[in-house]
């Protein structure tokens, strides 16, 4: 019995001492399952602070072009006799393109020349009548004149007769006067003879005589008087007389002024008249046709389109080939709006194309287009507005016209310059901008400490750092939800994070 007592008893104590090391390990491993929950919930990420090249660029995508496109037309309205060139065929400047039909553009300009002669002695037979023209208004003009001057001499000449004639009965009246005067002396002394011996019969003659003579010299001076006065009657109509003539001098030299200056001013617009006629005019055109009917390249390049072809009637104006300059390239690209006052003349650009594979060109941005192009389609599809647009120029090379090309505009380049991510720069309440710092414990575990730096410019999604107490090496911490003095268990970005995969391309950082 004490047998199987003790048996029993060493059973319980081995089960005992069993559930006691299980009981152990469980909570041991339960401590440690917490401990690393608890550390898995304080991990934050760090980043070691490197040096790097920084790039902010645009990226484009547009045609290759030459340099410049030149539209080729003709004057001639002619039929296409021969085209001697294709599309890709590379010409030089000089080199005959198409030739047309000249026939009938010659007849045309020798019915034009002939008319022209025509028209060349109708002119001169006109202007050689508008010379005489004038010639015989001036002599016109001459004879009326004269005609006219001559009645202003003779109303002048009677009104100064008669002005002569009062003035020649008025002397006259005068002597008559003073002879009165003496007659009546006379007869007063006859009178006082003839009374004193009124029986002497001499005395009574010489009475009579001097009675005589004094009435004959009074009935002088008053016809004398009578003439005078009909005389300076006649005065104002012999002076209307001399203005009606000045009258008619003028009104006739008034108007053969007028003939004068028509004639003259016919033959004085002879010099302003256009020197082409419209059969001059239309020689012109015509000997322009002529000119235009071998067209040769204005340029070397490559021909790009051909419009025409042998036996087509030319439109004078539309385009019938086209020639790019290759000497070199440029690419038209498109902008979008949001991109568009970035883009700068002169930024310096990479060129790639599909055909080339990985190979680059250097480049820069030429003219920049800030309007959007506007065409209008069909009534169905309106008015169409392009993107912005930018000419990307590069030198002469294998890229070919009309190839698709991918540009990216270089806005901004730094290189091997201390840089980080632009979320992990804090800024404090005196603005004064730090990061954290991963510090290592001995525990394994880091503690979150400051780092005072000076930003520079923000390229890409990163800032260079220009001073401070940043160091290459540094651990910086990414996390923005760990505070200064906070302790944590690090971990380095992963290789698919953007910034902790030192291999990923700037290109695939912005996609």
């Amino acid at each position: 019995m004490k047998k199987k007592k003790s048996k029993k008893l060493r059973i319980i104590l081995i089960l005992l001492i069993l559930f006691l090391v299980i009981f152990g390990g469980i909570r041991m491993l339960s401590g440690k399952m917490n401990q690393t929950l608890e550390q898995m919930a304080n991990t934050s990420q760090v980043e070691t602070v490197k040096r790097r090249d920084l790039s902010d660029f645009i990226s484009l995508t547009g045609t290759v072009e030459g340099a410049s496109k030149t539209n080729v037309t003709s004057k001639a309205n002619a039929e296409v006799k021969q085209v001697h060139v294709s599309v890709g065929d590379e010409v030089k400047e000089g080199d005959v393109l198409c030739t047309f039909d000249s026939k009938k553009i010659k007849e045309q300009i020798s019915s034009a020349k002939d008319s022209i002669k025509k028209e060349e002695a109708i002119s001169s037979n006109t202007k050689k009548q508008n010379k005489e023209a004038l010639q015989d208004a001036k002599e016109a003009q001459q004879a009326e004149l004269s005609s006219a001057g001559q009645s202003i001499q003779e109303a002048q000449e009677e009104y100064q007769a008669a002005a002569q004639s009062i003035a020649d009965a008025r002397a006259l009246q005068d002597t008559k006067r003073e002879n009165l005067a003496a007659a009546e002396k006379a007869l007063k002394k006859a009178e006082k003879y003839a009374k004193k011996h009124p029986k002497d019969e001499n005395g009574k003659k010489a009475l009579e005589e001097a009675n005589t003579i004094y009435a004959s010299i009074q009935a002088e001076i008053d016809g004398l008087e009578q003439q005078i006065q009909e005389t300076e009657g006649s005065l104002p109509e012999l002076s209307h007389a001399i203005s009606s003539a000045q009258n008619t001098y003028n009104s006739t030299k008034s108007a053969t002024d007028k003939t004068i200056r028509d004639a003259q001013n016919t033959i004085d617009m002879e010099k302003y008249q256009i020197s082409e006629s419209d059969l001059d005019q239309t020689l012109k055109e015509l000997k322009e046709q002529l000119k235009d009917c071998e067209i040769l390249s204005p340029c070397s390049g490559v021909v790009t389109a051909v419009n025409i072809s042998v036996g087509d009637q030319n439109t004078p104006g539309e385009v019938l080939l086209t020639i790019e300059d290759t000497s070199s390239m440029k690419i038209n690209a498109s902008v979008a709006e949001d991109d568009i006052l970035r883009i700068e003349e002169g930024l310096p650009a990479i060129i790639t194309t599909s055909a080339t594979k990985e190979k680059e060109w250097n480049g820069s941005v030429g003219r920049v287009v800030r309007v959007k192009n506007k065409s209008t389609g069909s009534p169905e599809e309106g008015t169409v507005v392009s993107d912005y647009a930018a000419e990307i120029n590069i030198p002469k090379s294998e890229l070919l016209v009309g190839m698709n090309a991918k540009v990216k505009v270089i806005l901004q380049e730094k290189k091997d310059v201390l840089a980080v991510p632009y979320d992990v720069i804090r800024t404090d309440e005196k603005e004064q901008t730090y990061v954290l710092l991963a510090q290592p414990e001995e525990d394994g575990s880091m503690t979150a400490v400051r780092c005072n730096v000076l930003t520079g410019d923000e390229v890409d999604y990163y800032t260079e750092i220009v001073g401070g107490d940043l160091q290459e090496g540094d651990q910086i911490v990414y996390d923005s939800e760990v505070m200064e003095g906070d302790r944590f268990t690090p971990e380095l970005f992963d290789e698919d994070h953007p910034f902790g995969n030192d291999d990923a391309s700037e290109e695939e950082v912005k996609e």
